[in-house]
């Protein structure tokens, strides 16, 4: 609210202050070029508005004051008041919070001083008995209020448990059906992967067997592991026979033919390639390789497409191929 009084007090003064220069303007045209002289008309007016602006700025000072402090003086008040209530609220729910048996533990503390009254009272006769009796008195009426208080929430709890509500954040029947879902996946995510290492070996063992020796067999099928597991850094050189080497084209296909299975990207396959077959790639970077994985080109590994939801490589092209 002061705010807006304030935004309202600068408008009102600024708007005074264009109306005096308004009508100084308009008194100086007048005059100069028509030889109108209206400075006793505007004179007063002017002097009005000069002091209109002076008090608007006092007045704004003034009820910035006054309202500033207002607005404290009621918003301590109003605090005072939260305050209060809130410790009303605060008591009235502790009040209602206590629990049954504190009740019964505040009812047998009442009734000590009786049991002593009434151990005195019988004592005349046969003291021990007498006040042993007078404690079974005053205890066995506190002692049935309690057992039946107990019993009615153990019977509410039973009734929560068979209408399936649980006090707890999770459910465990869920959570533990949760869990046995997720190891079901893990395992089968795992026997997948240990399918497609199979069939990985199996294709690359027959497209590379006439050009590889095999310990560089061995290499390869190692670096391809390193790149299944993001590893392709870690990959070993190998070279290929030299009475039969691994040309360009051939080591692309195969880069793109294996990621493909692996769902690595374009960069790894051919950094993996790269680093494998460091010699026959002697003149080829790593961005070409990259751009150029999947070209078609003349060579005796062609590209091979995994079917949809496949990851089988289509073996039956191998033996055309490698009879070229």
């Amino acid at each position: 609210m002061t705010n807006t009084l304030q935004k309202q007090a600068k408008r009102i003064s600024l708007v005074l202050t264009l109306a005096a220069v308004l009508f100084t303007a308009v008194d100086n045209y007048l005059y100069l070029c028509h030889g109108i002289d209206i400075a006793p008309v505007t004179t007063p007016a002017i002097i009005v508005l000069a002091v209109s602006i002076v008090l608007c700025g006092v007045l704004q000072r003034y009820f910035y004051r006054l309202l500033t402090k207002y607005a404290t003086a009621s918003s301590a008040n109003r605090q005072e008041a939260e305050c209060s209530e809130a410790e009303c609220t605060r008591a009235a729910v502790i009040e209602q919070g206590e629990s049954p048996v504190a009740a019964v533990e505040t009812r047998t503390a009442e009734e000590a001083p009786r049991i002593e009254q009434t151990g005195q009272v019988k004592m005349t006769g046969n003291p021990a008995a007498a006040k042993t009796e007078a404690i079974e008195e005053a205890v066995q009426p506190a002692a049935i209020e309690a057992a039946q208080l107990i019993e009615s929430e153990v019977a509410k709890t039973a009734e929560e448990t068979e209408a399936g509500i649980t006090a707890g954040p999770h459910r465990d029947p869920y959570m533990e059906r949760y869990n046995q879902l997720q190891e079901e996946l893990k395992q089968q995510r795992a026997r997948r992967h240990a399918k497609l290492m199979d069939a990985i070996r199996e294709y690359v063992t027959l497209i590379t067997a006439p050009f590889l020796s095999q310990k560089a067999l061995d290499t390869l099928l190692t670096n391809i592991e390193q790149m299944a597991c993001g590893r392709t850094d870690s990959c070993l050189p190998l070279h290929s026979n030299p009475d039969r080497p691994l040309r360009s084209p051939e080591l692309r296909h195969l880069a793109w033919n294996i990621g493909e299975r692996l769902g690595t990207s374009l960069e790894d396959r051919a950094r993996f390639i790269k680093l494998s077959f460091p010699h026959e790639l002697n003149n080829a970077t790593v961005e070409y390789m990259q751009r150029n994985l999947r070209v078609a080109a003349p060579s005796h590994i062609p590209i091979d497409i995994p079917d949809e939801g496949d990851f089988r490589f289509h073996l039956e092209l191998i033996g055309g191929q490698s009879g070229k």
